[in-house]
């Protein structure tokens, strides 16, 4: 579901050592992008346990309640192999579940009902927390396979979508950083 807690030794985005940690606030950002960047060297045991895959439901699990915790998301292409702080839950299909996976990451994901059953469980005052032993206990309703399907079809389309959006954004800000760069010189 997660990864222990560690110490992360920070540098700057340009220098070459270092790679890119996704926190819970940067996965609910339209435009996916890591806000710190730490060592590959220094970090790299700890790195392996971050990594996540494509159709992994992200749920940020530690954070402010009514800001960042529990809206989840689901992980597509663009963040396969990505490294994600320990304050993000990991939700991956299981073999034998008889859910369909999609279905499931669509309900979790949707901000009437998953966000909220999810939200439910958090405890903790200052800095409230999700725990995963709970999440896995959210009842999530079943219906006929065929609309499962079709459900989750259409989630996981969107997700593959989402990341286009996000690539031609990112290309469009370059390109307007690049000619203004142009400007200033």
């Amino acid at each position: 579901m997660g990864t222990a807690r560690f110490k992360r030794h920070y540098l700057n985005e340009d220098n070459e050592n270092s790679v890119g940690l996704f926190s819970s606030s940067d996965i609910v950002r339209a435009n996916l992008s890591p806000s710190k960047y730490i060592s590959k060297t220094l970090n790299s045991k700890q790195l392996d346990k971050c990594v996540i895959s494509t159709d992994t439901v992200l749920v940020p699990c530690s954070g402010e309640y009514g800001g960042v915790l529990g809206y989840g998301m689901l992980a597509g292409p663009l963040m396969n192999g990505k490294a994600i702080t320990q304050h993000v839950l990991r939700i991956a299909a299981k073999k034998d579940s008889p859910a369909y996976f999609y279905y499931v990451a669509a309900f979790l994901c949707s901000d009437n009902f998953g966000y909220h059953l999810m939200a439910s469980t958090r405890f903790g005052k200052d800095i409230p927390e999700i725990d995963p032993n709970v999440l896995k206990r959210i009842p999530i309703p079943r219906l006929e396979t065929s609309a499962e399907k079709r459900i989750g079809d259409i989630f996981k389309r969107s997700s593959v979508l989402q990341e286009k959006a996000n690539q031609l954004e990112n290309t469009a800000i370059s390109l307007i950083e690049q000619e203004y760069e142009k400007l200033i010189v």
